[in-house]
């Protein structure tokens, strides 16, 4: 049975980065969303039904209902970006009348899982899929960089070189299908860092068997703000964080 929640913060705090997306601009909401052994498309439904969530309330909750970033790490920047590339497609036809209820205008894609070709995603392909891990249509119907199209809203994009859980050649996959569709992103690829740094602060640093993260990888959040800041370029700001 799927199961999701859908939490809210007047002051965002993201896993001790409160400090970063604390301003009184920003909203956020966190969407903790089904795992194994719930398998695709419940997930996407999920997150599908968390922007609808959001738009919807948009003047009870004060927020902007054209300015819903989603955004995720590893599994959840894959969860972003298959949103992001599917609000429009026959699947989420079948629940939403209207697709730009569920439509997603930004995306922050960090260390992404992206690609079923990738070698070091077989894995997380194995948890969203199941038994469909071998069903070479749904991999490439959930291998989101087949799917980039010139309606897939703007992209912030960021990873590490180094990384030897998610490859890199993930967000470099991604950001070339974005760059094909003409669509705007940004890409950042620091020199160091492991997989799961999140926030990029100490304590997700430690979480990532580092003792403290590289000081520019510490850049990504503002470089981040100030990306959104051009991009969608207006005072309220919506957050949706998939851990």
């Amino acid at each position: 049975m799927s199961r999701w929640r859908l939490s809210a913060f007047e002051h965002p705090d993201f896993r001790g980065g409160g400090t970063v997306f604390s301003e009184p601009r920003h909203s956020a909401f966190i969407l903790q969303y089904s795992c194994k052994p719930v398998h695709y498309p419940a997930q996407l439904l999920e997150a599908a039904e968390a922007v609808k969530t959001v738009r919807d309330h948009a003047s009870e909750w004060h927020v902007q209902p054209a300015q819903i970033i989603i955004g995720g790490f590893s599994a959840g920047g894959h969860l972003a970006a298959n949103l992001a590339t599917a609000w429009c497609e026959p699947l989420l036809a079948q629940y939403y009348a209207n697709p730009k209820q569920i439509r997603p205008d930004a995306v922050m894609m960090g260390y992404a899982v992206v690609s079923a070709a990738d070698p070091t995603s077989h894995r997380c392909f194995n948890s969203l899929l199941g038994d469909g891990d071998q069903n070479q249509a749904l991999l490439a119907e959930t291998s989101v960089d087949l799917h980039v199209r010139s309606n897939t809203p703007p992209t912030f994009i960021w990873a590490t070189t180094t990384d030897k859980r998610i490859s890199v050649n993930n967000s470099l996959q991604y950001a070339t299908a974005l760059q094909h569709a003409k669509v705007p992103f940004a890409l950042y690829l620091f020199p160091m860092g492991p997989h799961g740094l999140g926030m990029a602060i100490p304590e997700m640093a430690r979480l990532a068997d580092e003792p403290q993260p590289a000081a520019d990888v510490q850049q990504w959040p503002a470089l981040f703000l100030d990306w959104v800041q051009e991009v969608v370029t207006q005072k309220k700001r919506v957050r949706l964080i998939l851990p």
